[in-house]
């Protein structure tokens, strides 16, 4: 592929040229694609629609919305701290569990969402008593328990390496990942477990991350 770039301007803008290829084509071409960046060590700005893409090339993700920048950073630094509910909902697949909580207790917070109860450990300014929360579904483990929030299995969606698990807490749904090995159906209960270290808040009226 490197061959066939003849010139070599000071920035290549590519915009979405992944797009029309079928799904085993692309993550060829993306690995293509990131061997001619580190051959030609040309500055590219790469437009996608697809967050795995710009997950998998790029050194520095710039996400978009409504014609304003979100939030800008290195692929991790966005997936780890995502600093509003749009970035949290878009960087990641699958996307992050996201569903209101109330605060419960202080210093630090108390957190009361989904059937659950729990605290994230650390200290984070709440203005008000209801807030955001998010949990990314591989931070979330499904099991036959008995530790952790009961709920109901929904759907079940085996994947290869992993089992995602649908399931419904205190009237909200939440997706949780198990081992490709266990045998989970619709109506079965199921125990949730996660680190509540791990669990992002954001403020309900803005948006913007708390902790």
């Amino acid at each position: 592929l490197g061959r066939a770039i003849v010139r070599r301007p000071r920035v290549f803008l590519m915009d979405e040229p992944l797009s029309n290829l079928d799904a085993r084509l692309r993550v060829e071409m993306r690995g293509e694609l990131k061997k001619l960046h580190r051959e030609l060590g040309i500055t590219t700005v790469y437009v996608t629609h697809d967050q795995e893409e710009a997950m998998s090339l790029s050194d520095r993700v710039a996400v978009l919305f409504k014609g304003e920048v979100q939030q800008t950073g290195p692929p991790m630094e966005l997936f780890l701290r995502p600093q509003n509910i749009f970035v949290a909902g878009f960087i990641g697949s699958p996307s992050m569990n996201i569903f209101e909580g109330a605060v419960v207790g202080d210093t630090p917070p108390e957190i009361e969402a989904a059937g659950m109860r729990f605290s994230p450990g650390r200290r984070v300014k709440v203005e008000g008593r209801n807030v955001i929360v998010g949990i990314r579904p591989d931070d979330i483990t499904a099991t036959k328990g008995p530790r952790g929030f009961e709920a109901v299995v929904d759907v079940v969606e085996p994947m290869g390496a992993v089992l995602w698990v649908e399931a419904v807490s205190g009237g909200v749904r939440l997706r949780a990942r198990a081992g490709p090995d266990e045998a989970f159906r619709p109506g079965d209960r199921v125990f949730l477990e996660f680190d509540p270290s791990r669990v992002h808040l954001f403020d309900k009226e803005t948006e913007r991350r708390l902790a």
